[in-house]
């Protein structure tokens, strides 16, 4: 019978008490490695709350609702810290270790426990010699997915380490002892892996599975059969339950997280067998250990060494248990590949990405199977080292060469294991970003939060992706385990409701664009937030707001008051000077502060854990709108909101929701969800394509598509491009106002960029609804990228190149049809070569005849509602202009405006159910120029006029040279080659000097030598070229003129250094000017509100209506470019505005100084929103007793009740005994419809069904370990006899080895499969010593393929090419094809024998 060997038989093996020595020493050796890691420093390993506070962790975690974080929340599988990894550092926490010391405590036990599993299954399988095994083990403890997972997510590590435990009893099982006892102890190791990962818990069981299926049949195998599955379901049952659970009400995550696309494109058929499968080194940079082994080509090198060996030793005919070893390989191999799709993909590859992004969602981490891929190879290293040293201790005979190759084999398994390993020698497992600790004045700004609070949310901002500070990453925030009140913050995987996440997103916009205002402040009280939490030391990424437009927008918001700081300053001076040379930092950007800031939110009582209502309104758009249209008047008001899905859900019988509020909110987009600021695109149109390969395409709400404003193009039936600046994934951000639509809007200010994204050649193209008569059309570059060379191309061909300057404009003649037809169906802009191949930025293409427009159609509601109450209409438009408010000055800086994806011309459509009349309320944003500058100066005895802008901020326009204000200053284009400022005034004055400054925090390059033009009556009187002095300053013979150009010659050399070290390009600038001679100079602007004429603000069309806009504002806030508020005049202007059932179109249009920011319709029948909700007395909640219940009190005559808390199906309230109908408010938040006045009782149910499986999980486990000690005891009953391996026929082997070869690699791995197969049997029959290390060789040659364009080269990467997986196919083919062929029993060919080192004499 083919079993193992006797382990303490053989000249190679020691005794059992040796053997245990050595482990031990080898464990040691483990934990020491462990210490070695970033000793002193705490790492973000899985949950740092396990290593500073796990009594709170795993206080919380006996609940499913966590009550404090996120505004309520599922604690995600947290149950699964329960056990083994929980009570480990609750243990250390309690001896009062340093947390550091028990996280390398753990993770040394973590690869001891993987070490002495392995290297037990070794000697249990066969392997005899001690330091075969122990190689085996070093090996699998040392794997890459270990090293890659141990520092930042050990408890994924785990599992891998007791793999081999799971299968040990089993092993043992199936030869000796009791089979039910072997069962019980396989299911208690699987008990131990804990619950915190389903998918990797599940790794642990296949090799199990293969195992006793390739045993023969008999007593023991159906007793393991039966048993096992019991047990392990015993073992499991604690954390199943609260699984299915938390998975019954759960919001749905893994939509939101890693795709297939990502986590699967590592799964290369080399990668899964090296075990670098795991997608987060390839993405994460700071993944030390994961970047050392897909980068350094010398252990890329050894690791095709050690599988080299490890192939040999599965592939040697005289291996015990092939059949379990290869077809484990086998199926590890199909599992870490399932759904991989690349050069080499298999059959079904597509649909098996399908389906993990689909209800296979919870395995697509494929990557966590690699154990069932790792275990095989390691053992057959065990195997190749062991015959070797055996061969060396009993052929001493042997002719010396064969016994020096057999040491270097030796030598080279050895120093593969440790070269492999070399991350854990250098001390580089730990990730980046390790920590002292969490610095106290955040235990301070926890202490002080929950002292203050009434029962609100403290909100971290800015939002980020993690927890990664100035002083160290923490993966999670430290309010996590410092909290006592609740808390929350915007991050990468938030785990709650997308609606909520929706409105976290609303609000991030806000404070990321640096837009504060009331309705801001009123979102935030909507929320429950009464503490902002502003963290000044959080680590500055493209994905973190800069802190001075946060700070703006806080600041900007009334009733919200810094009230506290906490630890160091952070930031600093805005300027610098290096040996006289000014060097701005951030582009002026700068400010000192406290490390962290707490701002209150209103009153204490301003935002209270739950409140009481009337009738809510119903809105059509999403939470992420509400601090837009609170901002606007009469719209949301005070009072509570229902969302159009529920209320089209809970409408009353009679189908009236109440009042109506219809908006062009909730757009359909396409959201990136790695990102969290600036990761959604521009509106989506007909001919866009999606970039993200995703089940959805942005966070969903119910019945979402009937409720989304959508674009639709009126001229054209499609827009597309190879990519755009405009797209939720763009590096760096999307740019909305980027989009391809903004190359037909007709607006020389807008431009459609590919960004650098293309894969190829850069294009747009526009698809026409009919034939278009086309000869020529002309093309127009934007103004601020550099030369360009491109081509037009129709159905006819392509046009002759063009070489376009930055703004310039080209015609393009077009080719005519072999017909001599000028008439096309599509055109074409794409890159030709030259300057610019993989990026375009088009700011207009004109087509004679063709006029395009970009409509954004709202929802229709439903026709028993009626006409809505109020239609609120906004445009796009970023509040990122490029300047801000720092330390209360003004401080622009070049290039870092957003444009708004609406253009020139904001259009809406909208159908009406009934006929109805409506009031016409607007406002609008100032635009910088000559036609602003005409109304600010109106009436000013002197003027400005700049030849080039380089903001569209009037804070950086041509007043802003002469108003007074040293913080506001006039920034021309950096690209402007000739930069000039005229000045002008009344009368006619003898000018002596002139006076220029620009204030030292501000990026802009003062002149020193200008062009002076003196001007009378619009004619010149005299030239001069002027030096100023370093103060600014010149004094000139006088010269009398009503007017001065100055011209800049040179300006001051300045620097701008960004805090990643890059540096910006500085225009000219002037913050204030001086003409000795002319008294006017510098103006005083006044704050007095001016009508300003009719038709100065955005003309507005209704249907064929037209209605012109007269702004009323003062001087001061059109500088300011603050939104002002417009007025319908001139013919028409008075009484509302009727529409007609049916569709409505509204344009605005932008005026030459102002575009259109929102347009309000309110409906002349439309009642008053609903007041303001009072607070309703609550009980329980985060820092009390019960974290699942509320007792609460609502005012007398309220309707609604509502916790400020995420809605959830679990959550049932009662009132006097009577079960209350759920409401969700303002699309997020739980809600109730009162019965009555009486108190009301809230809890969350499903918790007890938790808790109670928690329990019972827990008697099933102590039932486990009962069975374990009783079946120790004694053993009843006779004994079953041993199994044997099962014998696979050899055509059922090569069946399933082309079988694997095509699911791994489709056909043409079925051909090298096939191929494979014959190579495998012609050697097996001419040379079967040579054949192992024959087929096992192409895997040293995909090493070294690897090693010579490893991930990240610039070459490009092994793995995207074909051959490489092609050559790591044969060696897997063959182990599973060699799995068919009898074993070789200690015997062969003496020739074998020096190869193979084995003795052919035992």
């Amino acid at each position: 019978m083919s079993t193992s060997s006797d382990p303490a038989s053989g000249p190679a093996a020691s005794s059992a008490g040796t053997f245990r020595f050595r482990l031990l020493a080898a464990c040691v050796v483990l934990v020491g490695l462990a210490f070695v890691q970033d000793p002193g420093l705490l790492a973000a390993d899985t949950k740092l709350d396990l290593a500073l506070a796990p009594a709170d962790w795993l206080a919380r975690a006996l609940h499913l609702w966590d009550a404090e974080g996120a505004f309520g929340q599922l604690q995600n599988q947290a149950y699964g810290y329960l056990w083994p990894m929980g009570p480990f550092f609750l243990l250390g926490w309690l001896v009062d270790l340093p947390g550091w010391v028990v996280q390398r405590l753990w993770q040394g036990l973590v690869m001891s426990v993987a070490m002495v599993g392995t290297a037990k299954v070794a000697r249990a399988l066969g392997v005899r010699s001690d330091l075969a095994c122990l190689l085996a083990g070093f090996a699998f403890a040392l794997s890459p997915r270990l090293l890659t997972t141990l520092g930042p997510i050990s408890i994924e590590a785990w599992p891998s380490a007791l793999a081999p435990w799971v299968l040990l009893p089993l092993v043992r099982g199936a030869t000796q002892g009791s089979p039910r006892r072997a069962a019980a102890l396989s299911a208690l190791a699987v008990a131990m892996v804990g619950g915190v990962n389903a998918a990797a818990t599940f790794a642990v069981l296949p090799m199990g599975i293969v195992w006793i299926l390739t045993r023969t049949g008999g007593a023991r195998r159906r007793s393991l059969m039966l048993w096992w599955p019991l047990f392990t379901a015993l073992g499991t049952l604690w954390w199943l339950v609260p699984l299915f659970v938390m998975g019954a009400y759960s919001p749905p995550f893994l939509d939101f997280i890693e795709t297939t696309t990502v986590t699967t494109f590592p799964t290369t058929i080399f990668d899964a067998l090296r075990g670098t499968s795991n997608w987060v080194p390839y993405a994460d940079g700071g993944s030390r250990a994961g970047n050392d082994l897909l980068r350094t080509s010398w252990v890329l090198v050894l690791s095709g060494v050690l599988l080299l060996l490890g192939a040999a030793g599965l592939l040697d005919r005289r291996t015990p248990h092939r059949a379990f070893l290869g077809l484990s390989l086998l199926v590890g191999v199909l599992m870490v590949t399932a759904g991989h799709r690349g050069a080499v993909e298999g059959w079904f590859a597509a649909p098996l990405a399908d389906l993990l992004d689909g209800v296979l969602a919870p395995l697509r981490n494929v990557h966590k199977f690699d154990p069932v891929v790792r275990l095989p190879l390691v053992l057959g290293l065990a195997f190749v080292v062991d015959r070797l040293l055996v061969a060396l201790r009993e052929q001493r005979d042997a002719p010396r060469a064969d016994r020096f190759n057999q040491r270097v084999l030796v030598a080279a398994a050895v120093l593969a294991v440790i070269g492999c390993a070399a991350p854990a020698v250098q001390g580089r497992v730990e990730p980046a970003g390790a920590t002292l600790g969490v610095p106290d004045y955040w235990q301070e700004t926890a202490d002080y939060v929950a002292a203050e609070s009434a029962g609100g949310t403290a909100l971290l901002v800015p939002g980020s992706p993690f927890g990664q500070y100035l002083w160290g990453d923490t993966a999670d925030e430290p309010m996590q385990w410092l909290a006592d009140s609740r808390w929350a913050v915007r991050n990468v995987i938030p785990l709650t409701p997308p609606a909520t996440i929706r409105m976290l997103d609303g609000l991030e916009r806000r404070l990321a664009e640096g837009d504060g205002s009331p309705g801001l402040t009123a979102a935030l009280q909507r929320a429950g937030v009464e503490h902002l939490v502003v963290r000044n030391d959080i680590e500055r990424s493209d994905d973190v707001p800069d802190p001075v437009l946060v700070h703006q927008a806080i600041e900007a918001s009334p009733g919200i008051e810094r009230v506290a700081g906490f630890g160091p300053p952070v930031g600093g001076d805005a300027h610098l000077r290096d040996d006289q040379q000014r060097v701005l930092v951030n582009g002026g950007w700068q400010a000192e502060r406290a490390a962290v800031e707490v701002y209150a939110v209103g009153s204490p009582s301003a935002a209270p854990a739950a409140v009481s209502g009337g009738a809510p309104t119903v809105l059509v758009g999403g939470p992420e709108d509400l601090p837009d249209l609170l901002d606007l008047d009469d719209v949301l008001g005070d009072g509570p909101a229902v969302l159009a899905p529920d209320a089209d859900s809970e409408a009353s019988p009679d189908g009236d929701p109440g009042r109506v509020v219809l908006t062009d909110g909730l757009r359909e987009r396409e959201r990136s969800f790695a990102r969290i600021h600036d990761g959604y695109s521009a509106v989506t149109t007909p001919g866009d394509v999606r970039r993200e390969d995703r089940p959805v395409t942005d966070y969903p709400l119910d019945d979402m598509d009937r409720w989304t404003t959508k674009a639709r193009l009126v001229g054209a039936a499609a827009l597309s491009a190879s990519s755009s600046m405009s797209d939720g994934g763009t590096t760096g951000g999307s740019e909305r106002g980027r989009l391809p639509y903004a190359a037909l809007d007709g607006a020389p200010d807008t431009a459609w960029d590919s960004g650098f994204a293309t894969e190829g050649l850069a294009w747009w193209r526009v698809d026409l609804d009919e034939p278009l008569e086309v000869e020529e059309l002309t093309v127009t570059a934007a103004r601020h990228d550099g030369r360009q060379r491109l081509r037009v191309v129709t159905d006819h061909g392509a046009s002759d190149p063009v070489e376009l300057s930055p703004g310039g404009t080209r015609r393009v003649l077009l080719p005519d049809g072999e017909d001599g037809s000028t008439a096309v169906t599509w055109l074409r802009v794409e890159a030709a070569g030259g300057p610019s191949t993989e990026r375009l930025s088009v700011a207009e293409v004109d087509v004679p005849g063709l006029d395009v427009r970009r409509v954004l159609d709202l929802p229709t509601v439903p026709e028993e509602w009626g006409a809505p109450d109020v239609v609120a209409l906004r445009a796009d438009l970023d509040g990122r202009t490029g300047c801000a408010e720092v330390s209360l000055q003004d401080r622009c800086a070049a290039g870092r405006e957003r444009t708004g994806e609406d253009g020139p011309v904001v259009r809406r459509a909208f159908t009406l159910p009934t006929p109805a009349a409506y009031d016409v309320s607007l406002t609008a944003r100032p635009r910088a120029g000559a036609a602003l500058d005409a109304l600010v100066l109106n009436d000013q005895p002197a003027g400005a006029v700049a030849g080039s802008l380089a903001l569209p901020d009037p804070r950086a326009g041509a007043v802003a040279a002469i108003d007074g204000d040293p913080s506001t200053t006039w920034l021309a284009d950096p690209t402007d080659d000739q930069v000039e400022l005229r000045l002008s005034w009344l009368g006619r004055r003898l000018v002596t000097g002139l006076d220029l400054d620009v204030d030292a925090d501000v990026a802009a390059r003062l002149p020193d030598r200008v062009l002076l033009t003196f001007t009378r009556a619009g004619r010149t009187v005299e030239l001069r070229e002027v030096e100023l002095g370093r103060d600014g300053r010149a004094a000139f013979p006088g010269v009398r003129a009503d007017g001065l150009t100055v011209q800049v010659v040179s300006a001051e050399p300045v620097s701008d250094l960004g805090f990643d070290g890059s540096s910006a390009l500085v225009p000219v600038g002037i913050g204030d000017v001086s003409v000795t001679g002319v008294p006017f100079l510098p103006l005083g602007l006044t704050d007095r509100a001016v009508r300003r004429p009719c038709g100065s603000g955005p003309d507005l069309r209704v249907g064929s209506r037209l209605l012109r806009t007269a702004v009323t504002a003062s001087a001061l806030e059109l500088l300011q470019g603050a939104e002002v508020p417009a007025e319908v005049c001139g013919p028409g202007s008075t009484g509302p505005l009727p529409l007609a059932a049916g569709t409505a179109e509204v344009a605005a249009e932008r005026s030459d100084a102002f575009d259109a920011a929102t347009v309000v319709l309110t409906s002349t029948t439309a009642d008053a929103p609903a007041a303001a909700p009072s607070p309703a007395t609550t009980e329980g909640g985060a820092g009390t007793g019960s974290p699942v219940t509320r007792s609460l009190q609502p005012a007398p005559g309220d309707t609604l009740v509502v916790l400020r808390e995420n809605a959830n199906a679990g959550w049932v309230a009662t009132q006097d005994g009577e079960a209350l109908e759920p409401v969700v408010v303002d699309g997020w938040q739980q809600g109730f419809r009162l019965a009555g006045d009486g108190p009301v009782e809230v809890r969350f149910a499903p918790d007890r069904t938790y808790r109670l499986g928690l329990l019972g999980g827990a008697v099933a486990l102590v039932g486990l370990l009962v069975v374990v000690a009783l079946t120790r005891r004694r053993w009843s009953g006779p004994v079953p006899p041993p199994l044997a391996d099962r014998r696979v026929p050899a055509v059922v082997a090569g069946g399933l080895a082309l079988a694997g070869a095509g699911l791994v690699a489709g056909t043409v791995g079925l051909v090298v499969g096939a191929l494979t197969t014959g190579a495998l049997v012609l050697l097996g029959r001419k040379a079967p010593e040579v054949a192992p290390w024959v087929l096992a060789l192409p895997l040293l040659a995909a090493a070294a393929a690897y090693a010579a364009t490893p991930w990240g080269s610039s070459a490009g990467w092994a793995g995207d090419d074909a051959w490489v997986g092609y050559l790591a196919l044969v060696p897997f083919v063959a182990v599973v094809a060699s799995v068919g062929s009898a074993r070789v029993r200690r015997g062969g060919t003496r020739r074998f024998s020096r190869i193979a080192g084995t003795s052919s004499s035992r």
